[in-house]
């Protein structure tokens, strides 16, 4: 998809928030307006809140990782460089093996472990392209994303309690279908606080 599509899904989605919270639409991220400066804000960090606090189906991505040259100086035999839009690893193929994430010197992510040469792993990665969300995680990102602009943009209590009532209702919602759909129903205990 090209980018400026990619760009309109975006706007279209920080504009629904925006009704949400009954401010005037924008036109793009850096039109200058105070919604926009606001939303750009608050976007980049709800969205990958939301992705981190749970396995979504629709962001998961299987990778098999080299292990770096050098060894960790102590208490693991491997490590890792994640992948930088590695927001939560879920899974370590290897089974029962201990593992750790820390970052490096450098500010590298690092998966450490004594399995090895590689790592089979499965992440949570960032979604850059509105397209790719589920249509039910883009609704509870829509609905997070008011809630969490709207105490810059409204005076009304009522409206940002409903926003809050309302955002933990889409979030049940698309989870519980995520999780069925990922063979994972009844067993939804996210880390939330998006």
């Amino acid at each position: 998809m090209g980018a400026e599509r990619m760009s309109l899904r975006l706007i279209d989605l920080c504009n629904e928030a925006l009704d949400l919270v009954g401010a005037s639409a924008i036109s793009s991220l850096s039109d200058g307006t105070v919604e926009a400066n606001i939303v750009a804000r608050a976007y980049g960090p709800t969205r990958d809140r939301i992705l981190r606090a749970y396995p979504w189906n629709c962001a998961l991505l299987r990778v098999t990782l080299d292990a770096e040259a050098q060894s960790p100086p102590w208490g693991f035999a491997y490590a890792y460089a994640l992948p930088s839009d590695c927001l939560r690893v879920v899974e370590l193929a290897q089974g029962n093996t201990p593992w750790r994430l820390e970052r490096r010197d450098d500010g590298q992510a690092v998966l450490l472990s004594d399995e090895g040469p590689q790592a089979r792993l499965v992440y949570v990665r960032r979604i850059e392209d509105p397209d790719e969300f589920d249509p039910l995680l883009a609704d509870y990102l829509v609905v997070a994303l008011a809630e969490r602009i709207a105490a810059k943009l409204t005076e009304s209590p009522s409206r940002m309690q409903a926003l809050a009532e309302r955002a933990r209702r889409a979030r049940a919602l698309a989870a519980k279908i995520d999780a069925a759909e990922g063979g994972l129903e009844g067993d939804i205990s996210p880390a939330w606080g998006a």
